[in-house]
């Protein structure tokens, strides 16, 4: 299936690529620790069908946030709770913690 960034809707909203992994241990800033890959390469959508995700949530950062099984993949650690994410339209920005509803992970909503 092939796609074309500039179809995508609400460019300016849509995760393109963010802040992923997290040390094994947070806190320590120990040069040459590697990242613990396992919890974070990617947000997914697949909890949508989730009755504990609210309708607003849906296809957003905030419902990967609200979803037990794939909250800690958001690595807030990484920043002080924030996470930088690059967005489809091309810019960049730092997303607190709390704030996860202005991202959305799916471009289909």
């Amino acid at each position: 299936m092939n796609g074309k960034l500039d179809k995508v809707r609400h460019s300016a909203e849509v995760l393109l690529i963010a802040d992923c992994g997290v040390r094994y241990n947070p806190g320590e800033t120990v040069p040459g620790t590697p990242l613990d890959r396992k919890d974070a390469v990617y947000y997914t959508t697949n909890y949508m069908s989730s009755p504990t995700v609210p309708q607003d949530d849906l296809g957003r950062l905030s419902g990967v946030a609200k979803t037990p099984w794939l909250k800690d993949r958001i690595p807030y650690k990484r920043h002080r709770d924030k996470i930088n994410i690059a967005f489809v339209d091309g810019h960049g920005e730092t997303v607190l913690k709390g704030d996860e509803h202005k991202v959305r992970v799916s471009p289909w909503n």
